[in-house]
């Protein structure tokens, strides 16, 4: 990484619910000990993709307009990166969540006793403020990282699936998935072993985005609302796949997201357009779904809603999918 620098522009994405500021300041750390980058003396060579709120400055978002001098960029989302601007870049690098070595040596460095190796990894899994909290306890104990969940899941707006009326079959599915999830957060179970898709379908105003952001809060994971329209709407062919993919990229989270896809029979049956002369169209938008749903990042339960369940084509609620 450290050899890149110096050599044209390079961008790193951060972690979902993680401060970019954090990130500007340990890059400064990181990278004044190379003589030609003065962080100090220029301030223009490290910068945000998404300006940050500064009293007295303004600040505009970054266009190829202003890279002369830029050295690195800092996004949380590639999404925020203007596709010249990443031409532009030599690389693109994600950066990953903390892991339990690096929780390990911040309470070193902190002068506070180490934890068990299986705490440390649970708490790799939790948002970057819960994990700044605990790893400021002198010591962290099974009851201390109970009310840590108990922080953690109370910041979720709104009620729980399972105290809501109704939705009976949604709840048998989501009990079980509430349990390997816990199964998975504290290392006991492969995420990849998990039932992560399910699909909700009836009539319009029976409550589908509703019992989906419920989920969510029982699980304790973020939310994430989406329809295959809103991947149409972005233009032709290629243009919506591009979206179809972004979406998919954008959900992983440390602590977990439920992806909601509402109108999920827009997306077609391959056999309905056989004989159509978008048949080809149809065909790719099909296939590249299939893709992303093989290829859920851990962390990630799909929901999908409809109203037209007969609409979807078989290979998307193939057992193992949705």
């Amino acid at each position: 990484m450290l050899e890149m620098i110096g050599k044209g522009l390079v961008i790193f994405i951060t972690p979902t619910g993680y401060r970019q500021s954090d990130y500007c300041t340990a890059a400064r750390y990181l990278f004044e000990g190379i003589p030609e980058f003065d962080w100090v003396e220029n301030d223009s060579k490290i910068r945000t993709a998404v300006p940050t709120r500064q009293y007295g400055r303004t600040e505009e978002a970054v266009s190829t307009f202003d890279l002369e001098g830029l050295a690195v960029l800092i996004a949380t989302d590639i999404q925020e990166v203007p596709v010249d601007v990443r031409f532009a870049a030599v690389a693109i690098l994600l950066i990953e969540t903390s892991s339990p070595a690096h929780i390990q040596g911040a309470r070193r460095l902190s002068g506070k006793p180490p934890i068990a190796d299986g705490t440390a990894a649970l708490l790799a899994t939790k948002p970057q403020k819960l994990l700044l909290a605990a790893i400021a306890r002198p010591t962290l104990d099974d009851e201390q990282l109970r009310l840590l969940d108990n922080i953690e899941n109370s910041s979720s707006e709104g009620p729980s699936l399972f105290e809501l009326p109704g939705y009976d079959s949604l709840k048998e599915w989501a009990r079980q998935i509430a349990s390997d999830v816990d199964l998975c957060r504290r290392g006991k179970l492969a995420w990849k072993v998990l039932s992560k898709g399910v699909l909700i379908h009836g009539p319009p105003g029976v409550g589908k985005t509703f019992a989906a952001r419920a989920l969510a809060h029982a699980l304790g994971m973020k939310f994430v609302e989406t329809t295959v329209g809103e991947w149409q709407s972005k233009g032709h062919l290629g243009d919506m796949l591009s979206a179809m993919r972004a979406c998919f990229q954008a959900v992983k989270d440390s602590r977990g997201t439920v992806l909601f896809i509402d109108e999920l029979d827009s997306i077609g049956s391959r056999s309905n357009f056989a004989d159509d002369t978008h048949g080809q169209y149809w065909q790719n938008v099909v296939n590249e779904f299939l893709t992303r749903l093989d290829k859920l990042p851990d962390g990630v339960l799909l929901v999908g809603a409809t109203n037209f369940p007969n609409l979807i084509d078989p290979a998307v609620l193939r057992s193992g999918r949705i």
